[in-house]
């Protein structure tokens, strides 16, 4: 994969986009592939999509509008439709497309995107800031009492309408209030009035040698490929735009539940995140995953997701952030010396939610000395093997601590616990898994269900 932007010219669209009416063109540097890549794939990762990809849209202006020119408050200024309409432009200049319009298939990539992050997002606290985001850019003479969260789907429509966003699916509200909510509503017009170029992006990415450096990118290729082996090349969108949701929302329902685990798996990828787990530090990060698969799990496929937020002092205003913003259940990690943090966190508890300490004490004190011993003599290079009986003797003692002193007696320097517990990942079995990391990962499994 070449990243020369030598072999990309100046490409120049035409659009007239709100608040910059006297510009009728623009200039643009198309996208090397690796960039293109990086930055499309940002805006399927897990940050609050309002906040994340307003600062997506400022990054790709800045790497791909040749001219006009605009400094950054300049751009700050511009309504909220005008930085998407020109990330639009920047993306389809990169993938080789003139024409602005979107493909059914863009629409239906946008609509699944749509539905999946109102799957793991609270909607009360996206239409929030979203419309935090509008407020804070928008031109003319809208009172600001639109910008809170009312669910008057009239009243929603009206603000999306004078911010030149669709509203044709707020009346999918009022006519079948069964079908979806009037934030999902607003969402959803969001979300399909700005469309990407999905398809031909996927196309070209699923080409690339190195597709599986972007794992959410590769999911969505996997996912794309297998809706239009389904839906055939000649399918096209309903011309009533209210009539066209209501027929393929279902569809991706089911096929959210029953296909779509198949290309998380695949792509190493959870997403729609269904379970959000904290941990402490990498090693819990590297390994819960590797002894869920040893015990025949697979959190790509559950929807789980296991982050470490940099050490327990920093748990407490990572849970407080995610608890805010996700809809998801959230399951926090601790060692035991964490213990004093539980006051604290169980003021912001949401219901759903589990603390999980590991009475053991560290994380690494939950590793069998069989899983220890066989990892040292088969990745290691050591002056002797390492045996079992030798290292029960030190039962009682941390597991940290012994293995910082035996690491010189093996001639192996000093101990690293990330770099341990990566070449554990690829000796851990479900023979060598200790009784308490299977209750550990078991515990995380079954509180997805609450």
């Amino acid at each position: 994969m070449t990243d020369a932007s030598a072999q990309f010219h100046p490409l120049t669209l035409e659009a007239v986009l709100a608040g910059l009416e006297t510009i009728q063109s623009y200039q643009l540097r198309p996208l090397p592939p690796a960039t293109l890549y990086s930055s499309t794939n940002r805006f399927l990762r897990l940050e609050f999509p309002p906040q994340r990809d307003y600062d997506q849209y400022l990054k790709l202006i800045h790497k791909g509008l040749l001219s006009p020119q605009f400094a950054r408050n300049q751009l700050e200024g511009l309504p909220l439709i005008t930085l998407e309409q020109m990330a639009q432009l920047i993306l389809s200049a990169s993938v080789g497309r003139q024409a602005l319009e979107p493909s059914p298939m863009d629409r239906l990539i946008a609509l699944l995107i749509a539905h999946e992050e109102m799957l793991e997002y609270d909607l009360v606290a996206l239409v929030s800031e979203d419309m935090a985001l509008l407020e804070a850019h928008h031109e003319g003479g809208v009172h600001s009492h639109y910008f809170k969260p009312n669910q008057d789907p009239a009243l929603l429509a009206q603000l999306l309408e004078s911010q030149g966003y669709r509203s044709d699916f707020m009346m999918q509200v009022t006519n079948a209030p069964e079908s979806i909510s009037p934030f999902q509503a607003y969402w959803f017009c969001r979300r399909l009035t700005v469309v990407f170029p999905w398809s031909t992006l996927l196309a070209r990415f699923r080409d690339d040698t190195q597709a599986d450096v972007f794992p959410p990118l590769n999911r969505l290729a996997k996912i794309e490929a297998f809706m239009r082996e389904k839906l055939g090349e000649g399918w096209t969108i309903d011309d009533d735009a209210e009539r066209w949701l209501t027929k393929m929302l279902p569809l991706l329902r089911t096929w959210s539940a029953e296909v779509f685990p198949d290309f998380s798996e695949a792509a190493n990828f959870p997403k729609p995140i269904q379970e959000l787990v904290l941990a402490e530090g990498s090693t819990e990060e590297l390994l819960i995953p590797a002894v869920a698969r040893a015990l025949k799990y697979d959190l790509n496929r559950e929807g789980i997701l296991v982050l470490s937020v940099g050490g327990k002092n920093q748990m407490l205003q990572q849970y407080v952030a995610y608890a805010e913003q996700l809809a998801v259940p959230i399951s926090i990690v601790l060692d035991k010396d964490a213990q004093n943090m539980l006051p604290d966190l169980a003021f912001y508890q949401r219901p759903g939610d589990e603390i999980f300490i590991l009475e053991e004490g560290e994380f690494e004190d939950i590793y069998s000395w069989d899983l220890v011993v066989k990892t040292v003599n088969q990745c290691y290079h050591t002056t002797r093997t390492l045996t079992v009986s030798e290292l029960k003797q030190r039962d009682g003692e941390s597991r940290v601590k012994v293995l910082q002193r035996l690491w010189p007696e093996l001639g192996l320097g000093l101990f690293d616990k990330v770099e341990f517990a990566q070449r554990l990942t690829q000796t851990v079995t479900q023979a060598n898994v200790s009784p308490s990391m299977r209750k550990l990962v078991e515990r995380i499994i079954q509180a997805k269900a609450r």
